[in-house]
C-alpha cells in the first residue's frame, strides 16, 4: 500500500465479507470509495480525513457521525446496513442533520437510513444539486424533506405496511406541484397485506415523467387511467400485487410512448385491448403471473416477448403465438426453456 501513495480510487470487489476486517484509508487522495463487499460495525472514522472524496458507498451497521459534513466534495454516497433492524418502537432510523450541509451531493442510497427534516429556521439548507434518492423508507417522503430537494429526477422508497400509517402517503397528492421535470419513481410496499389496498390513490405524476415502478401497492386495475395518460412514460413495471383484479382493459389511446412493459407476480387472468396495442411498445415480459390465461392476439408488432414461468395454458398459448408470428418470444418455466 505504501507504494501508491497517490492512488485516487479504492475499489473493493469480490464476495461480501461476513466478518469486518482491516482496512486501509491512509490515502489522502483518494476520490472514490466503493467498500460496499466490506462489513464495519460502525463508520470508519478515518474516511472523514479524505476531503478529496467524489464518491463513496460502504456497508455500516452504526449510524453516520454528524462530521460526515467534512466530506464536503462528495458527490455520490452510498449507505447500506448488514442488518436491517428496526427499532422496538418501530421508528426510523435517520442520517445526521448535518447531510443538509453536503451541497455537493447528487445522488444518495442509504439503505436502512432516512433523510430528516431540515431545520425550519434554516431556509439555506436546501441540496440543489441532488438528484438521486434511492432505499429510502416513505419517512423520507414529507413535503419538509422534498420541498427542500428542488431538482429531484429520481426516488425510489419503501413503505413498511405493517407500521406506516395511510397518512404518510399524503404527499402523493402533492408530487406533480413539487417537480415538474421527472424521470423516475419507484416505490415498493414491503410484506403488504393482499386483503387490504395499501396505497389509497395513484398519484398526480408530473407529465415527464419516464419511468415507473411499483411493487405491493394493491391497486385495482380500475386506477390505471392516472398512469395510462402519462405522455412521456417509456418503462411500466408491476411487481407482486402492485395492481389486482383478474382483468386489465386498455385502449389504443392509452400509454402513447411505453416501450417497455413488465407484468410480474401479479393475479391477473385477463389482459383485453380495446383496439391496437400500444404504438411504440417494444418490449414485453410476463413473469409468475400463475393465473394469466389469455391475452389478445396484438402482440405481433412487438418486437421482443419473455414469458417467464407462467401458467401453462398461457405458456402453451404463447407458444402457438410464437410459431405464427415472427417475434423474437422467449418462453421459459420451472422446468425447461423454449
Amino acid at each position: 500500500m505504501e507504494l501508491v501513495p497517490n492512488a485516487r480510487s479504492l475499489l473493493c470487489f469480490g464476495p461480501k465479507q461476513k466478518y469486518p476486517i482491516v482496512f486501509p484509508f491512509n490515502f489522502r487522495l483518494l476520490k472514490i470509495i466503493d467498500a460496499l463487499a466490506i462489513r464495519f460495525y460502525e463508520f470508519p472514522l478515518q474516511i472523514l480525513v479524505l476531503v478529496h472524496l467524489r464518491y463513496l458507498a460502504i456497508t455500516c451497521d452504526g449510524k453516520l457521525p454528524n462530521s460526515i459534513s467534512r466530506l464536503w466534495n462528495l458527490e455520490i454516497l452510498i449507505v447500506c446496513r448488514h442488518h436491517n433492524i428496526k427499532l422496538s418502537n418501530n421508528c426510523p432510523i435517520y442520517l445526521p442533520i448535518e447531510i443538509w450541509k453536503m451541497k455537493k451531493l447528487k445522488q444518495l442510497s442509504c439503505m436502512g437510513f432516512d433523510l430528516p427534516a431540515p431545520p425550519p429556521d434554516d431556509s439555506n439548507l436546501i441540496l440543489e444539486m441532488l438528484l438521486i434518492v434511492s432505499d429510502v423508507s416513505v419517512h423520507s417522503c414529507t413535503m419538509e424533506v422534498l420541498s427542500r430537494i428542488p431538482n429531484l429526477k429520481r426516488i425510489a422508497f419503501q413503505i413498511e405496511s405493517a407500521h406506516d400509517s395511510n397518512e404518510t402517503f399524503s404527499f402523493f397528492s402533492h408530487f406533480a406541484s413539487l417537480y415538474e421535470a421527472f424521470e423516475s419513481f419507484k416505490c415498493v410496499v414491503v410484506n403488504p397485506n393482499l386483503k387490504s389496498q395499501i396505497v389509497r390513490c395513484i398519484p398526480n405524476f408530473p407529465q415527464d415523467i419516464r419511468k415507473l415502478s411499483l411493487s405491493g401497492c394493491g391497486l385495482p386495475w380500475e386506477n390505471m387511467g392516472v398512469i395510462a395518460s402519462l405522455p412521456n412514460l417509456t418503462v411500466l413495471k408491476l411487481r407482486w400485487y402492485a395492481l389486482c383484479g383478474p382483468v386489465w382493459k386498455t385502449s389504443e389511446v392509452q400509454f402513447p410512448s411505453l416501450q417497455y412493459l413488465l407484468l410480474e407476480d401479479l393475479d391477473i387472468e385477463c389482459w383485453e385491448f380495446d383496439g391496437e396495442l400500444f404504438l411504440f411498445l417494444d418490449h414485453v415480459i410476463f413473469r409468475h403471473c400463475y393465473k394469466l390465461k389469455t391475452i389478445q392476439n396484438q402482440l405481433e408488432f412487438v418486437n421482443r416477448v419473455e414469458v417467464d414461468d407462467c401458467s401453462l395454458s398461457f405458456e402453451k398459448k404463447m407458444r402457438k403465438w410464437r410459431s405464427t408470428y415472427d417475434t423474437e418470444a422467449k418462453i421459459r418455466s420451472s422446468s425447461t426453456d423454449l
